[in-house]
């Protein structure tokens, strides 16, 4: 991530917590990477030093994005700091996310480039 500052950072929640520390990414294959994750029901400063351990290791491997089952936790978590084609970063926590896919029309596939952490 090229630039970090603040004046770049829309945190609609509040900034990321930092001072965590950078754990090892799990690769794709790992039993954790291939099940449903357990809900947060706790929301206490051991989520909070799970989350800020996220964000040391989302920005030590340069990405954008990081969940929990990435660094090797069971838990329905992930973090994401975005930057748009302006440079405008967009950071926050989602705990317990659920995916909704569109359908028909609404529908759209973008070919844009992936990149996982998790699958090198």
């Amino acid at each position: 991530m090229a630039n970090l500052s603040p004046e770049t950072q829309q945190a609609p929640y509040g900034p990321l917590p930092r001072g965590g520390i950078v754990r090892p990414i799990t690769r794709w294959g790992a039993d954790v990477m291939h099940r449903v994750q357990r809900p947060v029901t706790v929301y206490d400063a051991a989520l909070t030093r799970l989350v800020a351990d996220m964000v040391e290791t989302m920005y030590a491997a340069d990405g954008v994005g990081l969940a929990a089952c990435q660094i090797g936790v069971d838990r329905a978590v992930f973090v994401f700091d975005c930057p748009d084609d302006s440079g405008q970063r967009t950071v926050g926590v989602v705990c317990n996310p659920v995916l909704t896919l569109p359908e028909g029309k609404e529908r759209k596939l973008d070919e844009g480039e992936e990149g996982c952490l998790s699958y090198p």
